[in-house]
This record gives C-alpha cells, sequence and structure tokens, in this order.
C-alpha cells in the first residue's frame, strides 16, 4: 500500500469517475486503474462498483476504507510539514540546562526571540548544577547547556564548550542586613553571620575558609549548605544570613533603588566563574538548537556592552556576536 495509491482512491470518490479522476490528477486511465487495482490486491477486497455510463461508486469496503484513507493522507501532509518545520527551524523541540553560573535575563530574551521567529517552538528549561546538567546531556535529556566549563571534559571527550563571559561571585545580604550599608566590609565583621554556601559545588566553601585562613581568622561557625535558590531567597529576605552566590542568580533582583537585596561591599573571598554554552560535537544540533544558541551568544554580548552582566572578561565569541546582531 502507498500513498500515491491512496490518494488516487479518494481522487476516484470525489470526482465521481475514472474518467474525471485522471483528468484532474493528470495521468492516464490507464495508470489509474493500474493502482487501483494494487491497492485492491493489497486490502484482498474490490473498492469500486462501476455502472453504465461511467459513473463509479465505492463498494462497503470502499466505504469503510475512505475515512481510514483520508485520515492517512492527512497524517502524511501533517509529517511532512513537522519534518520541514524542523528542518527550518520554525518547530520543534530544543531542551536547555541552565547552570549556577549563566545568567538568566539574556537567555530569557534568546528565548523570546526564538519563539519570535519559530511560534511553534517548543522549549524546554530546567536548571541546577552544570555537573547535573551534563549529565542528562549524556543521556540525551539535554540538547544544550548553559554553565560553567568542564574543561577536563572539554580536552579528553567529544565536548564542544563556547566560552561566554567571566564574572565574580559575591555576597549578598538583604536589604536591612546590619552590614547592608558599610562600606570595606572585612572578614571579621561577617564571621559571625550564618552564611548559606553551595552543598554540591563546595569551591565556595573551600574559599571561604582560605581566605579566612590567609588572615589568621577562624572561619564561621554557622553554615548551611543550601542548593536550593528559592528556599535560600526565601531566607535570605527573612533573616541576617550571608550568601555566597554567582552575581547572575541574583542580578534581576539588584541595582535598584528599591532592591530587596544588595551585594555586601567585601573585597574577599573571590571566586571567579566562567560562564559558557557546552553541547555534544557526536550528537548533531537540530537547527532549533543551533538558532536558541547563536541567539544566546548574541544575547550575551548585547548584555555585556550595555552593562547588564556585570563581569570581569566577555569573550570574544560574544562580543563578536553583539556586533553583528
Amino acid at each position: 500500500m502507498d500513498f500515491d495509491s491512496i490518494a488516487r482512491f479518494i481522487a476516484v470518490i470525489d470526482n465521481g469517475s475514472f474518467a474525471a479522476a485522471a483528468r484532474v490528477l493528470d495521468i492516464t486511465p490507464q495508470a489509474l486503474s493500474t493502482s487501483i487495482a494494487k491497492l485492491e490486491k493489497s486490502l484482498g477486497v474490490v473498492l469500486f462498483d462501476r455502472e453504465r455510463g461511467g459513473i463509479t461508486k465505492p463498494t462497503e469496503f470502499g466505504d469503510a476504507f475512505l475515512p481510514h484513507a483520508r485520515f492517512m493522507m492527512a497524517a502524511e501532509q501533517r509529517a511532512v510539514e513537522e519534518v520541514h518545520a524542523r528542518r527550518d527551524a520554525r518547530s520543534g523541540w530544543v531542551r536547555l540546562g541552565i547552570g549556577e553560573s549563566m545568567a538568566g535575563a539574556p537567555v530569557a530574551r534568546a528565548i523570546a526571540r526564538l519563539r519570535e521567529t519559530a511560534p511553534d517552538a517548543r522549549v524546554a528549561v530546567v536548571d541546577g548544577y552544570t555537573q547535573d546538567m551534563l549529565a542528562r546531556l549524556d543521556a540525551g535529556e539535554l540538547d544544550l547547556v548553559a554553565g560553567a566549563p568542564d574543561s577536563d571534559r572539554a580536552q579528553a571527550r567529544d565536548l564542544v564548550q563556547i566560552p561566554l563571559y567571566v564574572s565574580q561571585d559575591v555576597i549578598v545580604a538583604r536589604a536591612d542586613h546590619p552590614l547592608a550599608s558599610k562600606s570595606n566590609v572585612s572578614l571579621a565583621d561577617m564571621q559571625d553571620y550564618t552564611w548559606l554556601l553551595s552543598h554540591t559545588r563546595r569551591d565556595s566553601f573551600q574559599t571561604m575558609i582560605d581566605a579566612y585562613a590567609r588572615e589568621g581568622l577562624k572561619a564561621p561557625q554557622n553554615v548551611m549548605f543550601m542548593d536550593s535558590v528559592t528556599v535560600g531567597i526565601e531566607l535570605l529576605a527573612t533573616e541576617d544570613y550571608l550568601i555566597f552566590i554567582s552575581r547572575d542568580i541574583f542580578w534581576p533582583r539588584l541595582g535598584t533603588a528599591d532592591a530587596q537585596f544588595v551585594v555586601i561591599d567585601a573585597k574577599r573571598p573571590v571566586i571567579e566563574r566562567n560562564a559558557c554554552l557546552l553541547y555534544r560535537s557526536d550528537y548533531p544540533l537540530s537547527a532549533m538548537a543551533e538558532q536558541l544558541r547563536d541567539n544566546i551568544i548574541a544575547e550575551i554580548g548585547e548584555s555585556v556592552a550595555q552593562s547588564s552582566i556585570p563581569q570581569r572578561e566577555v569573550s570574544s565569541t560574544a562580543r563578536k556576536r553583539s556586533k553583528v546582531g
């Protein structure tokens, strides 16, 4: 059974005769008869009764087959349209993992830009720590990961890594925290407060310990390990806690007169975070994923140019994309 034979079967019914259907299809009556005979043979039934005057009516088997034939032709058309849409990056799925080093605002704008050009796009966004996101990339659950780099893996395995920018972790507190309005906050000033640090990424904890050790001070004893940004923000909003975190996570909540949180004016501890895009080179990106990748790079470049992302250094890739965009 082939789609040409099914389409010709429908044409005979819609036009009332073999002769009329052949004219519409621009084929010979003999070719049409051959297609219908082939279809009847594959089904094992007679589909048409031919009457005098060239009138052709479907048999009970033809009537039974007709709705299925129309469905199959519609399904074929939808399948072709879906494949072409995916090929042309107008629809289809793209799955993005957001790591701890990535600024949310430019990614959101990149997704909005994608939806403008591909309104039928289906976008799934998952956030967490980069290592968890890379595990999901390996499992085929994600197409792209925007987060911290994995240089060892990039060198050892098939992992494409596009650097975007470098920023520094900051210490954040609620706006009415006792240290919020103080200048040049020292490690000693922060010693007795409760700190919120990442449980998964212990580099924050180690950096804090090392900073206090270098100045001969006892490290803070009140430490809560927290990987839930949502719960961490709620705790920070109601208690005199300090959180040592990527500024990009808090960027939308900072920098305005009525901001709920502020960056503590402290020079130490310091951690630099590299933000990048990662994806597998052994599994080709879909056209939709490529478009989102390019949109993120362009938005990062534009955000840096407008100082929407506080950074020490922006990659040449993002800078070039910004100029092109």
